[in-house]
């Protein structure tokens, strides 16, 4: 694990998420930082690269969500992704593009 880590943009964006906007205390967010951490070591890869990796598209993003299934962390690393900006739950698939689509999900008249 490289210490340089919890200087990277993403970890202090998420540490501040969690304490700020969440409400975590501070020794459970420094638990799951090191979750974090030791979740990347054993995918020997940074941080920042899980990140880019989640963002390479539905497949990845499933993969990487699998895997810290399997490693016991996937609050953590789902936490992690949400913070960053990735939506974990897949792509937008009700985003409406016409009138027709817009009453079909209630609306009465198109904003």
């Amino acid at each position: 694990m490289d210490v340089s880590w919890r200087d990277l943009s993403c970890v202090q964006l998420w540490q501040w998420g969690l304490i700020d906007w969440v409400g975590v205390a501070p020794a459970e967010t420094s638990q799951r930082i090191q979750a974090l951490f030791s979740f990347c070591a054993a995918q020997q890869m940074a941080p920042h690269d899980l990140l880019q990796r989640a963002c390479d598209g539905d497949t990845e993003r499933a993969a990487v969500i699998a895997e810290a299934e399997t490693a016991g962390v996937k609050l953590v690393v789902q936490s992690f992704l949400i913070h960053n900006g990735v939506n974990v739950h897949g792509a937008l698939v009700c985003m409406p593009r016409t009138a027709e689509q817009l009453a079909d999900q209630g609306w009465r008249e198109a904003p």
